[in-house]
C-alpha cells in the first residue's frame, strides 16, 4: 500500500509539473557538480602554497586537473586556476539562487493543484458522507496535509538528485581512496538495517499525527466558534 501511495504521488507530480520537474532536477544536478568542481580545484590550490598532496588519490587527482587544463591548451598556473575557481564560484550562486526560485515556484504550482483537485473532489462527493463528515476535516486537508506534500515535494526533488549525482561521487571517491568508500558503504548498509524498524514506527506516528492534527483542527474550530456565539 505504502509503495502503491509513493508511485500515484510521483506519477501525479510529473503530471502536474510536466517540463519543469526534469529541469528542476537539472537545475540541482548541475548544483551539486559546481559543489564538486570547487573541492576538486581546491587539491592544486594547496599545491601551489606549499602543501604536499602526495602521490595516492589526492595526487591522481590533481594530476587529473593539470591534464584537463593541458588539453584545453592552457597552463595549470596559479592564476588560472583560481580563475576558474570564481567562475565557477560565481556559477554555483547564480544557480542557487535561481533553483531556490525554480523549486519555490514547481512546488507551489503542485501543492495548488492538490487543493484544486482536493476541493473539487469535496464539493463533488455524496452528500450523505459529505454531511457525517466535520468541517474541521475538510478544512485539515485543505491546509495541513496539502502544506505537507509540499515538503515532500521539497525532499522528493532533493532524493531524485541525490540519486543521479550519487555515481559520480562514488567514482571520486574510488579514485580518492577505495578502501575508505567501501567502508563508508558498509557503515551505510549497517546504519540502513538498524533504522529499517524506526523507519516503519515513523510511519506510524506519522497518520497518528494526521489523525489527531485533524482532531486538534475540529476542536479548535469548534471552540472558536462557541465563543463566537458566546460573545
Amino acid at each position: 500500500l505504502m509503495n502503491q501511495t509513493i508511485w500515484s504521488y510521483i506519477k501525479t507530480l510529473a503530471a502536474s509539473a510536466s517540463w519543469r520537474l526534469p529541469i528542476a532536477i537539472l537545475l540541482t544536478v548541475s548544483l551539486s557538480f559546481t559543489i564538486g568542481a570547487e573541492l576538486v580545484l581546491l587539491i592544486p590550490l594547496l599545491q601551489f602554497i606549499g602543501i604536499n598532496v602526495g602521490s595516492g588519490g589526492i595526487g591522481r587527482v590533481a594530476s587529473f586537473v593539470a591534464s584537463g587544463f593541458k588539453t584545453v591548451g592552457l597552463q595549470p598556473s596559479l592564476a588560472a586556476i583560481l580563475t576558474l575557481y570564481v567562475v565557477i564560484m560565481t556559477l554555483h550562486v547564480l544557480l542557487y539562487q535561481f533553483q531556490s526560485v525554480f523549486h519555490t515556484d514547481l512546488r507551489t504550482r503542485f501543492a495548488n493543484r492538490m487543493r484544486e483537485r482536493l476541493y473539487r473532489a469535496i464539493a463533488n462527493m455524496n452528500w450523505l458522507f459529505f454531511a457525517r463528515k466535520k468541517s474541521s476535516d475538510f478544512t485539515h486537508l485543505l491546509t495541513e496535509e496539502i502544506d505537507r506534500i509540499d515538503s515532500l515535494t521539497h525532499q522528493f526533488l532533493a532524493s531524485a538528485t541525490d540519486m543521479l549525482v550519487a555515481p559520480v561521487y562514488i567514482l571520486v571517491a574510488f579514485k580518492i581512496s577505495p578502501v575508505l568508500t567501501i567502508v563508508a558503504f558498509l557503515g551505510g548498509g549497517l546504519l540502513l538495517f538498524v533504522l529499517k524498524d524506526h523507519t516503519k514506527k515513523a510511519h506510524v506516528m506519522g497518520e497518528r499525527i494526521a489523525e489527531v492534527t485533524s482532531s486538534l483542527y475540529g476542536a479548535a474550530i469548534e471552540h472558536m466558534g462557541g465563543m463566537k456565539t458566546a460573545k
